[in-house]
């Protein structure tokens, strides 16, 4: 198992390694080693999260990541360093308790901010109202198509472009935002995502591509089937969003 730390405050650094050197016997390797093997992640809460090393954080197996600050919680992996007389004890129970009260990375309020803009946006359609829309547009107008209840100018002007446009804006958000997920514990479901996305992304550009005629031999179960592709990201960020409220200190 690899053990490393990013730290802000130079102080806390140089505190906290000698600490887990000579107290716990944890060895910290050089934060350039290979990231094959799980790794824990020291950080502090003031670190200045950026995109490098989001990316960075991204590639490890697998990360447990443990947030030092001076907050009272009782997350597993959140240490209180000015607790001194139970910081052996703190660290220990964060080195291997990885139940369902660990904290994810969180804490670290630009993480928080990037995650928000993620699902609320900026001043535009949330996330959940733009698959909402894209569902809304794109399941109704080729079935309305199909049933002579428009014409082609109003599928294409009425249903399918703003069905497109609002796909496009979760794609462009979720390919945005993405690295922020990954790193607070939700790779999985973002491959998930990701996945689900590709498949729809196949069938919005054979609605964007097609003719009258193809649109009028287009299976409905063709088009049920990718629409609940969007129905189950949609489940995806339900869960995830639910998960983040519960952490208070975002």
């Amino acid at each position: 198992m690899n053990f490393v730390y990013y730290f802000e405050n130079k102080e806390i650094e140089s505190a906290l390694v000698r600490f887990l050197n000579y107290v716990l016997k944890i060895v910290i390797i050089n934060k350039e080693r290979k990231q094959s093997l799980k790794s824990v992640i020291f950080i502090d809460e003031n670190f200045n999260i950026n995109d490098k090393f989001l990316v960075s954080l991204s590639n490890y197996y697998n990360p447990h990541i443990i947030v030092f600050g001076y907050i009272n919680t009782s997350f597993n992996n959140y240490i209180n360093i000015l607790d001194f007389s139970n910081l052996k004890r703190n660290l220990q129970r964060a080195l291997y308790d990885t139940g369902s009260n660990s904290l994810p990375l969180l804490y670290v309020k630009e993480i928080g901010s990037k995650i928000n803009l993620f699902f609320k946006g900026h001043g535009e359609a949330s996330l959940f109202s733009s698959l909402n829309w894209t569902i809304y547009y794109l399941s109704n107008g080729p079935v309305l198509f199909k049933e002579n209840k428009l014409s082609w100018e109003e599928y294409t002007d009425v249903y399918l472009k703003p069905g497109l446009k609002y796909w496009y804006i979760f794609i462009k958000r979720f390919e945005t935002y993405n690295i922020y997920l990954k790193v607070t514990g939700f790779k999985q479901e973002v491959e998930l995502v990701k996945e689900l996305a590709d498949n729809f992304q196949v069938f919005s550009d054979t609605l964007k591509n097609s003719t009258e005629a193809k649109i009028k031999e287009t299976n409905e179960e063709e088009i049920k089937k990718n629409i609940d592709y969007l129905k189950q990201i949609d489940y995806i960020f339900t869960n995830i969003d639910n998960k983040i409220k519960k952490v208070s200190l975002v």
